[in-house]
């Protein structure tokens, strides 16, 4: 339990970008590319970095963006909380493992929808829009009036989208929910 404890407790204290390094990095140069912000200069712009500990040494976070790190140290915070209430006796394990109540949490909601005429295209096809959302979040915090975007991390099945543009019917239909929060005067 106190295992659980301290790690909610550090990394939710984190000074990021510091790196977490689980070891020292290797001295080796056997040409392969390592992680080193002071050498390669897209390495100074990761955001919550997590090098890898065998050579040659690599971010493992590198796709986390300022708005991704800030729902994860938000719920490494909610992981400490709740860790402390277990402690206490207040509550049972259970607690840190239920699923956070997504739609309850936002009032407006982004759905992204792809649609496909057959099975084997749909899984392509939502590979590659699966792919993209990441930068369509980081595109909605950028925007002014969105103070936060977050995607909920189930693909959810929907009925098939019937076709209006002359194409053939989508026999395939997935979306994804993106919720998202504006100041108060919005």
């Amino acid at each position: 339990m106190r295992s659980f404890y301290k790690f909610f407790l550090v990394f939710s204290q984190w000074k990021w970008p510091q790196p977490v390094l689980l070891k020292r990095p290797d001295c080796i140069d056997l040409g392969f590319p390592v992680w080193d912000p002071r050498v390669n200069e897209a390495d100074r712009d990761h955001v919550m970095p997590i090098i890898t500990p065998a050579y040659p040494q690599q971010n493992s976070t590198f796709n986390v963006s300022a708005a991704t790190r800030s729902v994860m140290v938000e719920e490494l915070k909610i992981g400490l909380a709740t860790t402390e209430e277990i402690m206490k006796g207040r509550c049972g394990w259970q607690r840190l493992f239920e699923m956070p109540a997504f739609f309850n949490t936002f009032n407006h909601f982004a759905v992204v929808l792809a649609s496909s005429a057959s099975q084997d295209d749909q899984l392509k096809w939502c590979g590659l829009v699966e792919s993209r959302i990441r930068h369509l979040v980081e595109s909605f915090q950028k925007d002014e009036p969105v103070t936060l975007a977050r995607v909920h991390p189930k693909c959810y099945n929907c009925p098939p989208v019937s076709a209006t543009t002359g194409q053939a019917p989508a026999n395939c239909c997935s979306m994804w929910f993106i919720g998202l929060e504006f100041p108060k005067s919005h």
